[in-house]
């Protein structure tokens, strides 16, 4: 990527809890090469099983970006993470049997009142590498429709 380039990962929603478990992730995102990723993996079989590998995977996503950003920042390189939330594509269907059927979709309240398109998704990837993103910098950004910002409340107003 050249000065004045942008990088977007792509997370999902799913890591939205990244900044709880970064102690633990961050090991993850900073083990030395694929033998230090599996090493950590062995090392923490049974966190990775409790949390769930989708889970951890993304956190780790959205940590990789967050760390990388700073270091990027200093060759005039943005990076930034989108975490989509319920996307309809072809990946829904095959997502849904993992999970028991089209119910466990069916049941999450959304904000918006619909799933995003794959063109919502796209919308976000195209701004934050442009021009007009470009003081974007080290953000996850949750292209979910509000859910996470929903769980966020309601987690402050139970407390």
């Amino acid at each position: 990527v050249p000065p004045g380039g942008a990088i977007a990962s792509i997370a999902s929603s799913a890591g939205q809890d990244y900044a709880a478990n970064a102690e633990k992730v961050i090991e993850l995102v900073r083990a030395e090469g694929f033998a230090g990723a599996q090493s950590w993996l062995t090392d923490n079989e049974s966190y990775v099983q409790a949390r769930g590998g989708y889970t951890v995977s993304k956190e780790a996503v959205v940590l990789y970006t967050l760390d990388r950003c700073i270091d990027l920042a200093a060759s005039g390189i943005r990076a930034n993470v989108v975490g989509p939330g319920v996307t309809d594509t072809p990946f829904l269907l095959d997502s849904a049997k993992q999970f028991g059927g089209m119910e466990f979709f069916d049941n999450m309240k959304m904000v918006l009142g619909r799933w995003a398109t794959p063109e919502d998704q796209a919308n976000i990837l195209a701004y934050l590498n442009s021009d007009m993103a470009s003081y974007i910098n080290g953000q996850a950004i949750w292209s979910d429709g509000g859910t996470v910002s929903r769980r966020i409340v309601a987690g402050v107003l139970e407390s």
